[in-house]
């Protein structure tokens, strides 16, 4: 099981979202965007529901439009209600509010997208080896269970 981020953002910022999930797919890790996944005649937030879920991290990305979208909100609600690690982009001048107040957070820098990116990924890459390390460390647990159940008398 890989590493999945799901970037949550409004589509004024697809240029952003777009540099960003090809830089996070170059370490091996898959990145949700919904525009990048049509199902058409799914129902849209069961469709955002299923894939935070099976997310390990949301990127929010809170530029002016992406802070005033509805559904960057109401997606950020339903990550925290998940409990999952949320990691926000933040545009200047723009507020921090509601369920992410207590997040550090990262400032996009609007004069170089690509060095913010850069400032992101190393976070990024560090859970994806936290997961792998712990995923290890658990089948190793149960291997050593396993060898103990079939070696008791």
């Amino acid at each position: 099981m890989g590493y999945k981020v799901f970037i949550s953002y409004s589509t004024d910022d697809m240029n952003l979202v777009n540099e960003l999930s090809n830089n996070i797919r170059k370490m091996g890790i898959e990145v949700y965007i919904a525009e990048h996944y049509p199902e058409l005649g799914e129902s849209l937030p069961s469709k955002i529901e299923r894939n935070i879920n099976s997310s390990d991290a949301m990127v929010v990305i809170l530029t002016r439009m992406g802070a005033r979208s509805e559904w960057v909100q109401q997606e950020i609600g339903f990550a925290k209600a998940k409990n999952k690690l949320i990691i926000p982009l933040v545009d200047e001048g723009v507020k921090i509010k509601g369920f992410i107040m207590d997040k550090e957070y990262l400032k996009i820098n609007p004069e170089n997208i690509q060095e913010t990116i850069d400032k992101l990924l190393p976070k990024v890459n560090e859970l994806k080896k936290q997961k792998e390390t712990n995923q290890v460390l658990l089948w190793g647990g149960i291997a050593i269970f396993a060898v103990w159940l079939l070696t008791r008398d």
